[in-house]
């Protein structure tokens, strides 16, 4: 009796059966044709369809000889570049595409231009068609002082010394009181603003603050809210100005400082008489600064004359903060204003080479 044949060991167990497709056995995958890609990308860049065209012919040519796939990929790639090739001749015998290239590159320099009213700079002009809204972000088109603007950035500063957000009326508050200071000192030739611009403020609301923006905007911006753009820098701070012209500014600003803190409508008569009174001591206070400086060449006797003039006008003032009762109060209230040299101080501002005559007051 023969011996029956071995099984085989379980240690050893019959090799399983490989898939198809799988391990060693797969057969090769077909490359794909980067040619015909190209080809199809330069055919729908309109600037680049006879580019595309060459791709397309040099991929057909090559897939036959490699065996790669992405041969519908050239034909449409060609195709595309002829449609192209047909429009860009038409359009440059036509001259349209020379316009279309003339708006598109106005377009980039618009887009260019557009920034975040937080990261335009001092001394920067900027525009916009949007709505203006004090404590929200609005973007603005950066353009040449020179050109038709809405405003004008005076300064920024960063708020510190708030782990969160203060409120808005704590932001409010600071912005507009250091804004008002940063826009004295940048324009302190006051008469070249004069019914032009009127100070504004973009401030951080508490979503922005969220984000990390602390960055409050000080502007100048034309009054009626863009309706009346102006044209021109109104910059006149230190840098822009002589010695004797800063001084002489900030000696008379603070006249004007003075005027600017007079009561609302509800105020009483004593804050009414005290802001008087006031306005009287600044006038005094500004006289004394004018004379104790020494003035060059002719500029000295229309700083004298003026002098003179605004002490009388302190005496009006003087009459106004010692009113009996209302009806005496505001039946005087008008003449210190008429009484404020107008003509003196375009004398004085003249002969300084600054504003002779306010913006306000000029006939266009």
């Amino acid at each position: 009796m023969e011996p029956s044949p071995p099984s085989p060991s379980p240690q050893q167990p019959w090799p399983a059966p490989v898939p198809y497709g799988a391990g060693p056995y797969a057969p090769p995958r077909q490359e794909s044709s980067g040619l015909a890609v190209a080809s199809l990308v330069a055919g729908i860049v309109c600037c680049l369809p006879p580019l595309g065209l060459v791709l397309g012919v040099l991929a057909l040519v090559r897939i036959k000889k490699k065996g790669q796939t992405g041969k519908g990929l050239a034909v449409a790639g060609i195709v595309l570049s002829v449609i192209s090739s047909l429009l860009l001749v038409v359009g440059l015998a036509s001259g349209g595409f020379g316009q279309a290239l003339d708006a598109f590159e106005r377009g980039v320099d618009r887009a260019a231009a557009a920034r975040s009213v937080f990261t335009v700079k001092k001394g920067e002009c900027f525009d916009t068609r949007g709505r203006r809204t004090v404590g929200v972000t609005t973007r603005v088109e950066v353009v040449d002082c020179a050109e038709k603007h809405i405003g004008e950035v005076s300064g920024s500063f960063r708020l510190s010394g708030y782990d969160t957000y203060p409120g808005e009326e704590t932001v409010r508050t600071v912005a507009w009181d250091r804004c008002h200071r940063t826009s004295a000192e940048y324009a302190l030739d006051t008469w070249a603003i004069q019914g032009r611009l009127w100070p504004y403020v973009y401030w951080p609301d508490k979503k922005s603050w969220g984000t990390g923006r602390r960055q409050v905007t000080c502007a100048l911006v034309a009054v009626g809210g863009g309706s009346e753009k102006v044209t021109g820098s109104v910059r006149s701070d230190a840098t822009m100005l002589t010695a004797d012209q800063v001084y002489f500014l900030r000696t008379v600003n603070a006249i004007d400082d003075a005027l600017y803190e007079e009561p609302g409508e509800e105020a009483e008569l004593a804050e009414e008489k005290a802001w008087a009174g006031s306005v009287a001591a600044s006038i005094r206070g500004a006289c004394v600064g004018l004379r104790a400086h020494h003035w060059p060449g002719d500029s000295t006797a229309s700083v004298d004359g003026l002098v003179k003039e605004l002490l009388a006008s302190a005496k009006e003032w003087d009459r106004l903060a010692a009113a009996k009762d209302d009806d005496a109060f505001w039946e005087r209230y008008d003449l210190p204003f008429d009484a404020m040299p107008q003509d003196a101080s375009s004398r004085a501002r003249t002969a300084l080479g600054l504003t002779g005559l306010p913006t306000s007051r000029r006939t266009v």
